[in-house]
């Protein structure tokens, strides 16, 4: 989609400069016209008749502005490098109310030794891993402190809780503790069921052993794994009623098709070494035949080509059980990876009204200037209603205040 929008910006005559930071707003009593950009070492200011419209991302990747509004900065990155809070920073100078700092669109995050961009270490995203039978995650104490198959951005949330007793987040470092039928089951990261175990992986004989490695309290994973195994064994699990919706169970274990016969089931080292050669033969032909569908500009067409198929494949999984996400940790060796609270982004930014026109602090509008995204304080708070929820609120806000700033300019040279 960010491609999209850039091709289509290019063909209307949009000037892209890259590696040129913004500084400060151009500013009279009147309003912002303009905005000061930095670019081989000089300022260079760029004026906007119809104002400045703020949609550089959030502050995630500040230390600053996370330990200030979200009490810690993130262990790990999830998100590309450069949301350092400009647009709270620009905001904040010319006056504007601030809204939604406490909150972030919360994503656990996974970092793999060697990944990065453009220099700096990216990490993965951590999703489905979690939600699959013979695992559990938890804290240094050893303890669980959630339904490990929630959606991830309220797992994400409690992992980054504050304890009201010491002022810390427990379980902002947290670990997937999984054992060996997980292992030769499911494998994790693109590592096939039972192939050859990463480094960044632990791995040892006992969970007292595992607790020893990772530095996990062993008596309270012990204490933990005793509490959880008799009851996943039933497909249950009083503590945190696991598998008790459907999201839970949406990412498990469960082949409606075939069951046990399923090729996932019988074979699934080498069901998912041909699923990868297959999506790697098909998926540059699949991509172009999408592209040329999408150029078309025939939404009901690409709508019928996705919708149906996709559909096909996801109703079955409306009958998934609680045991597709739930069973005992009881067979070694057993395995941990690290898990660290991050963040997709953070959600607050400049206050706006229904435009996209940013407010100051008295609920006056100021003239000029705008906000949307992630840079924008979403209407929406700390609400996430699923994936794309922040996209949408960038093309939304961004087409409105796009929009008014049009009007605005059209008034002016008129």
């Amino acid at each position: 989609m960010v491609g999209a929008l850039l091709e289509a910006g290019l063909r209307n005559g949009v000037d892209v400069r890259v590696k040129a930071p913004a500084t400060r707003l151009v500013t009279d009593e009147s309003g912002v016209h303009g905005v000061v950009v930095r670019a081989d070492g000089d300022e260079h200011t760029v004026r906007a008749a119809g104002g400045v419209l703020l949609a550089s991302g959030g502050f995630e990747s500040s230390s600053e502005l996370t330990t200030t509004h979200l009490g810690a900065p993130f262990g790990v990155q999830v998100s590309p490098a450069g949301h350092d809070g400009i647009a709270v920073q620009l905001a904040e100078e010319v006056g504007a109310d601030l809204t939604g700092m406490e909150d972030a669109w919360w994503m656990p995050g996974v970092q793999l030794p060697g990944e990065e961009l453009e220099g700096r270490p990216l990490s993965r995203v951590f999703l489905g891993e979690r939600a699959l039978p013979h695992s559990i995650m938890v804290n240094s104490r050893g303890e669980r402190f959630a339904n490990e198959a929630l959606p991830y951005d309220q797992f994400g949330r409690i992992m980054r809780q504050v304890d009201p007793e010491t002022g810390t987040m427990p379980n902002a470092t947290a670990w997937l503790i999984f054992d060996h039928d997980y292992w030769t089951r499911f494998g994790i990261f693109g590592v096939p069921p039972g192939g050859d175990v990463p480094d960044y992986l632990h791995r040892a004989d006992t969970l007292a052993e595992l607790a020893a490695e990772i530095g996990v309290d062993e008596v309270g994973l012990l204490r933990t794994v005793d509490r959880f195994n008799p009851e996943a064994a039933r497909a249950r699990d009083p503590q945190f009623d696991r598998g008790g919706t459907l999201f839970d169970r949406y990412f498990g274990a469960f082949h409606p098709r075939l069951g046990e016969n399923s090729p996932d089931a019988r074979f699934p080292a080498a069901t998912a070494r041909a699923r990868i050669g297959i999506a790697t033969a098909i998926g540059p032909v699949v991509s172009k035949l999408a592209g040329r569908v999408a150029k078309r500009d025939d939404p009901e067409r690409l709508r019928s080509l996705v919708v149906g198929p996709l559909a096909k494949i996801i109703r079955p999984m409306l009958e998934s059980p609680p045991s597709s996400v739930l069973g005992p940790v009881d067979s070694s060796p057993f395995y941990a990876v690290k898990v660290e609270a991050s963040a997709l982004g953070t959600v607050g930014g400049p206050k706006t009204d229904a435009l996209g026109r940013a407010l100051d602090t008295e609920g006056r509008v100021i003239p000029g200037l705008y906000a949307a995204g992630n840079a924008g304080g979403a209407p929406t708070k700390g609400f996430y209603g699923g994936a794309g929820g922040t996209i949408s609120l960038g093309l939304v806000f961004g087409f409105l205040a796009g929009r008014e700033a049009a009007r605005r300019r059209d008034a002016v040279v008129a």
